[in-house]
């Protein structure tokens, strides 16, 4: 099964292939916001992969460096 650990490594992975300069910092999930991507994907990766891509493009508009789960209910509401 699917841990926040694991979702975690996978996050860092798939982040980690489509960074363009290694030099800039990545925006970082809270362990929360891991937290709260595990239930709302119900452990499915593509899901995962889903909900965290739209959660970096609201942090990027924002200008945010963290995503917690404040921007998670941002897209929970939409």
């Amino acid at each position: 099964p699917m841990t926040g650990d694991k979702v975690k490594l996978l996050l860092a992975e798939y982040l980690a292939g489509k960074r363009l300069d290694s030099g800039k910092d990545i925006v970082s999930f809270t362990d929360e916001s891991i937290k709260k991507i595990l239930e709302l994907s119900q452990g499915n990766t593509r899901r995962m992969l889903t909900i965290s891509g739209r959660l970096l493009d609201i942090a990027l508009e924002k200008e945010k460096t963290i995503i917690d789960t404040k921007i998670i209910e941002e897209i929970s509401n939409l």
